[in-house]
C-alpha cells in the first residue's frame, strides 16, 4: 500500500512540472488521477489521500471535487496544515475572501513539524496576501506578500539543502520550482 502512494505521489510531483497543453502531460494527468483512484478505492477516509486528490483537483482547476476531497481530509485530520492551506487557495479562487482567511490563518498559525514547512507559509502568506489586494487592502497585502518573500527566502534554503544533500530528490526539485513560480505570480 505505501509504496502504491509513493508512486501516486512521485506521479503528481510530475503533473506539477508539465505543460498543461501537452497531450503526454494530459495521458500523464489521467494515470495520477487513476492512481489517486484506486489509492481511495481502497482506503477511502484516509486523509492523505484524500488531502493530496484534492490538491490535484485544485491544481487542475476541479474546484469542486476539490472541496469536497480538502473538506473531508480537514475533518479527518485537522491537525494538518497543508490541507488548510490548500483549501484556502481554493476559496481566494471561488471568491470566498472570508472564509479564505481563515483557512489560510489555520496553516499559518499551525507549528508544522516537516521538511517544507516554510513554503507552507509561504504560500499561505501569499494567498493571504492575495485576498488582501483582492479586498482592495493593499497595505495588508504587502505585509503578507513581505512575510510570503521572508517564508519563501527560508523556504529555498530548505530545498537548496535538500537538493544539496539527494541532487535526485524530485519533491525538493519540484517544490523549489513551484514556490519561486507562485511568488513571481503575485506581480502579474
Amino acid at each position: 500500500m505505501m509504496k502504491d502512494y509513493d508512486n501516486a505521489l512521485n506521479d503528481l510531483n510530475k503533473l506539477l512540472e508539465v505543460d498543461q497543453d501537452d497531450e503526454t502531460a494530459l495521458k500523464s494527468r489521467e494515470e495520477i488521477y487513476q492512481d489517486f483512484e484506486n489509492l481511495l478505492k481502497s482506503d477511502p477516509t484516509n486523509p492523505l489521500y484524500l488531502g493530496y486528490h484534492g490538491a490535484i483537483h485544485l491544481k487542475v482547476g476541479s474546484l469542486e471535487k476539490s472541496q469536497t476531497d480538502l473538506r473531508r481530509a480537514i475533518e479527518l485530520n485537522p491537525e494538518e496544515p497543508y490541507w488548510h492551506c490548500q483549501y484556502g487557495a481554493l476559496l481566494y479562487k471561488q471568491n470566498h475572501d472570508i472564509e479564505s482567511l481563515h483557512q489560510l490563518n489555520i496553516a499559518i498559525k499551525s507549528n508544522p513539524k516537516y521538511k517544507f514547512e516554510y513554503a507552507l507559509k509561504s504560500e499561505a502568506h501569499y494567498f493571504k496576501g492575495m485576498v488582501y489586494k483582492k479586498m482592495g487592502h493593499s497595505e495588508m497585502a504587502n505585509m503578507d506578500v513581505e512575510k510570503a518573500m521572508g517564508h519563501f527566502e527560508m523556504a529555498n534554503m530548505d530545498f537548496e539543502m535538500a537538493i544539496e544533500l539527494d541532487p535526485n530528490n524530485e519533491l525538493a526539485i519540484e517544490e523549489y520550482k513551484d514556490k519561486i513560480q507562485l511568488i513571481t505570480r503575485y506581480d502579474h
